[in-house]
């Protein structure tokens, strides 16, 4: 039995990737697996229709993104222009490129260093939230006397 007949992989297509997105990684419990390039061009494609970063990047990659020319066997061109392409890569070009080219590619960029959940404020969160101020305090003798009413 392999991965994604298990549930533990689910593949998709370059076409379904986007919808993927809002179906499986935003709820939570997915995460999307794909080159930066790929990865980067989508989220910024949804930042730019909704003005917020709902997805980030992680900040350490194992999928690089390889420039390479195709050409018939024993080509003499080919080791010079992957000499060229090496350098163009290391250089920074295509990363300049692809910033310039896509609207929004480093916007979302930098993951946040906290993550804030925003839930509704009910009576009974807001007193779990007054316990947790106090939790040396001796307050359990005033619980037996509050009721609280879901609203």
């Amino acid at each position: 039995m392999n991965q994604e007949e298990m549930g533990l992989l689910i593949f998709r297509t370059q076409g379904q990737l986007s919808e993927s997105l809002t179906s499986l990684v935003k709820p939570g419990g997915h995460v999307l697996i794909d080159v930066d390039v790929t990865v980067r061009n989508l989220i910024a494609g949804i930042f730019s229709q909704s003005g917020r970063c709902d997805y980030f990047v992680s900040k350490d990659g194992f999928l690089p993104f390889y420039g390479v020319v195709a050409s018939q066997k024993g080509n003499p061109l080919i080791p010079a222009i992957s000499k060229k392409v090496m350098q163009l890569t290391s250089s920074g070009i295509f990363e300049y490129w692809f910033e310039k080219q896509i609207p929004n590619s480093t916007s979302c960029l930098i993951t946040p260093s906290t993550v804030v959940e925003r839930v509704p404020l009910s009576p009974a969160s807001l007193w779990e939230r007054i316990m947790r101020l106090f939790p040396g305090e001796s307050l359990h003798d005033h619980n037996a006397q509050l009721s609280v009413k879901a609203a």
